[in-house]
């Protein structure tokens, strides 16, 4: 790779990572093993090379690194590091790898601490935005956490810690990332109803406002299924009342969605054509696939296995037709351009 092609290397392309992990943690909650192992195996390759990329990209534009600590929309990007790092982490502690899940989830639990304290710094007391600057990239910033407490709540339930602390620590990672939930899906909301609002300003990324509530189900859940010290008992009620509103209204988004994406490609007549943000649709399938899963056994729902079954399939569809358009891309834009 060129200094050019360094330069335009995006943080959000670990949102691969993110999307292949969680489709093998759904493959394995499924019942298919094999399957989890080849998407972990693919999942872990792309985060070394990714990682690797990266560390080339901080030795060789060094002044690059640091204006993109100046641009707070690339900042929030960042966090699909920590998120991915985070879901290869369960989906290796899931299948028995542990010492890896462990060195994966101290990175993704230890960065995401590290850039939400930089993020509100940031916000606060270097850079005005106005209410147009939202996206729902600033959603990463919900996900990153909750997919630490998933970290922390699978850890317990493999008896690998132990201390109570532990578990107030994730509780406050699924308590920080349903409260940023609701703050930052208000306000886009807000943006796309009183902002003018167009197709171009409608990116594969607003599916993490589905995606964001799922995984939060997933992340209350798990803390919910786990055994836990006495301490816990007395909020299990109102988790379980806060998963089940989380994932009737992530549900409620889906169709939403499919008409924005129509509303874009048809309407506005914009090509659909490869961006990284593109694997932001497939990461909401998985979660919503293991929220669903996971909500079934919470309240005895029978409805909700059929829709396990029909999500995982939407999961692998979307995932291989993402994975073909990032192969295709640049022989598709040379017939575009020719």
């Amino acid at each position: 790779m060129n200094r050019s092609a360094f330069k335009k290397l995006s943080p959000a392309n670990f949102a691969f990572i993110m999307s292949t992990g969680v489709v093998s943690i759904v493959l394995h909650a499924s019942g298919w093993p094999l399957f989890s192992r080849l998407f972990l195996f693919i999942g872990g390759i792309g985060y070394l090379a990714l990682v690797l990329l990266f560390a080339m990209r901080i030795f060789i534009l060094k002044e690059v690194i640091l204006d993109d600590f100046k641009d707070i929309q690339r900042m929030f990007k960042y966090l699909t590091f920590c998120a991915g790092s985070n879901t290869l982490a369960i989906a290796s502690i899931l299948l028995e790898h542990d010492t890896l899940g462990i060195i994966l989830g101290i990175i993704g639990t230890i960065s995401t601490i590290l850039f939400t304290y930089t993020l509100f710094c940031t916000l606060l007391f270097h850079v005005q935005k106005p209410i147009e600057a939202i996206s729902p990239f600033w959603l990463l910033l919900s996900i990153a956490c909750h997919s630490s407490g998933i970290v922390i709540s699978t850890l317990w339930e493999k008896n690998a810690l132990t201390n109570p602390q532990f578990l107030l620590l994730g509780f406050s990672f699924w308590t920080f990332g349903v409260v940023l939930y609701f703050i930052f899906m208000t306000l886009n909301i807000y943006r796309m109803i009183f902002f003018p609002f167009k197709g171009k300003d409608i990116d594969p990324c607003y599916w993490t406002c589905m995606g964001a509530a799922a995984i939060a189900v997933v992340d209350g859940s798990r803390f919910i299924l786990v055994h836990h010290s006495p301490l816990f008992y007395s909020i299990q009620p109102f988790m379980q009342g806060m998963i089940l509103f989380l994932w009737t209204w992530g549900a409620a988004w889906i169709p939403i969605l499919c008409l924005m994406e129509g509303w874009k490609h048809l309407y506005f007549k914009i090509p659909f054509r490869y961006q990284p943000s593109l694997w932001a649709m497939v990461f909401p399938q998985g979660m919503f696939t293991d929220a669903t899963k996971l909500l079934s056994l919470n309240f005895s729902f029978p409805i909700l296995s059929d829709i396990v079954e029909i999500w995982l399939w939407v999961t692998l569809i979307i995932w291989c037709f993402v994975l073909v358009m990032s192969r295709l891309n640049p022989f598709l834009d040379k017939l575009r351009y020719s």
